[in-house]
């Protein structure tokens, strides 16, 4: 039986939650302060076939709006209609990067991509969360007649509610996306089976046409709640994928880096020197970092070799951490205060602040050693 009390933004939320769960268990998203996270499972063949079409360029289902303004969400849940339309309520001034409602998302907290969030999506259309979270067709489409049969009235659907079955479609398709990548990126490197499999393990880490269409998609629907939200997942996502740059080496971790850099900052990478697979990491780095405002340019500091010195990458990877916090601190304002995305952009500020405070120091940053 399908569970008919869960709504329409429940759905929409909870399915991105089971397919995403696997990188965000891994990346800390679901274990703050709740112990290790458990192991990613694997997306099977299913992801593979959908990145097949993705690279082909094959639209897959999608919903437009045809032109048609977002006039906001049709939710069923009165519980979630406090603050909506009056923008942020209650929040707290930011600092340095993090904000004092950093309590409501411990592991705990039941807002945001929550794993009762994806049992609940599941529940909607009576399929196995375990079957969501392995990007199953099967499970997918029944979860997705599901929400359409909840946004229609009289077998029709308003402007508002298309434009909700869109962003779960753009949505879905960014998240199984991110799947393949991060599936790619654990089996690319030397010990690939061969030189055809490494490259296109490398091409799917690289790939982020749906993250951009979220990205742009969201983008065109401004700050309403659809757009803001949309921007918001497609923030979520690349900063996940991004977060790969940790295990990955170093002539890889400008692909793990492209979909944030590229696909939401806007910074294309610099052309690869030939016979490299992508460009140098450490001229990406300083290229975003100039684009968003950094100090760093040719007349840094260089290191040993004439290569960037550890202070100026440093640098670099703070200034790019930074803005992308302060971002998504402006994005979260614009969404309403029972939105599942402000929790969630939360725990994606405390990664990237995270992530900053694991970068070595450089040595204009260490504080003085008092004198007695």
């Amino acid at each position: 039986m399908t569970d008919p009390t869960v709504t329409s933004s429940q759905i929409i939320t909870g399915t991105f939650a089971c397919l995403l769960r696997p990188i965000r268990d891994e990346h800390g998203a679901y274990g703050v302060g709740g112990g290790p996270a458990p192991a990613p499972r694997s997306t099977g063949d299913s992801i593979r076939s959908t990145g097949d079409s993705m690279r082909r360029g094959e639209p897959g289902q999608q919903t437009t709006a045809h032109g048609s303004t977002d006039r906001g969400y049709v939710d069923e849940d009165p519980s979630r209609q406090r603050g909506r339309g009056h923008g942020p309520m209650g929040q707290a001034p930011m600092a340095h990067g993090m904000m004092d409602r950093s309590a409501m998302v411990s592991s705990g907290s039941s807002a945001g991509l929550t794993e009762q969030k994806c049992r609940m999506a599941a529940q909607s259309a009576n399929v196995l969360p375990d079957a969501l979270e392995k990007a199953d067709s099967t499970a997918l489409d029944a979860v997705r007649r599901v929400l359409e049969a909840r946004l229609s009235t009289g077998g029709t659907l308003s402007d508002p509610s298309t434009l909700m079955l869109a962003f779960f479609d753009r949505g879905t398709s960014a998240a199984k996306e991110a799947r393949l990548a991060h599936d790619a990126g654990q089996s690319a490197g030397p010990s690939a089976p061969s030189m055809s499999n490494q490259q296109t393990n490398l091409d799917d880490v690289r790939t982020h046409r749906s993250l951009d269409a979220l990205y742009q998609f969201g983008r065109s629907l401004g700050t309403t709640q659809t757009g803001s939200e949309a921007q918001a997942l497609a923030w979520i996502i690349a900063v996940d994928r991004f977060m790969a740059v940790k295990q990955l080496p170093e002539q890889q971790k400008p692909l793990a880096a492209e979909p944030l850099f590229r696909g939401v900052l806007g910074v294309s990478p610099p052309p690869a020197a030939p016979g490299r697979m992508a460009s140098d990491w450490n001229q990406y780095l300083a290229a975003t970092a100039r684009s968003l405002g950094a100090t760093a340019n040719a007349e840094s500091p260089r290191g040993i070799g004439g290569g960037p010195s550890s202070s100026t990458k440093n640098a670099s990877m703070t200034q790019i951490t930074q803005t992308s916090q302060e971002r998504l601190r402006v994005l979260q304002q614009q969404l309403p205060a029972s939105s599942d995305f402000r929790d969630e952009l939360e725990r994606t500020m405390m990664k990237l602040r995270t992530f900053e405070l694991q970068i070595e120091p450089s040595p204009s940053t260490i504080p003085p050693q008092r004198t007695q």
